[in-house]
């Protein structure tokens, strides 16, 4: 009964897609103070809204990409 069950797991987990995450990278961080510290909002005595983009990999399908709004 046991090898049935891990035969029916392996077969399971073979069949299955797999997908990966990958963490966000920051590569803009010096321009957005937001993205690493948001005690930052307080800083100023005026609203600012700011976004970054990141494309990573370019040419590929799928490819990571990151978007900020703060």
């Amino acid at each position: 009964m046991k090898r049935i069950v891990v035969i029916m797991c392996f077969f399971g987990f073979l069949l299955s897609d797999a997908y990966s995450q990958q963490l966000p990278q920051y590569s803009q961080y010096l321009l957005n103070d937001f993205v690493i510290n948001p005690a930052m909002a307080g800083r100023n005595d005026y609203s600012l809204i700011q976004s970054n983009v990141r494309y990573q990999w370019l040419g590929f399908n799928d490819a990571p990409r990151t978007f900020t709004v703060s």
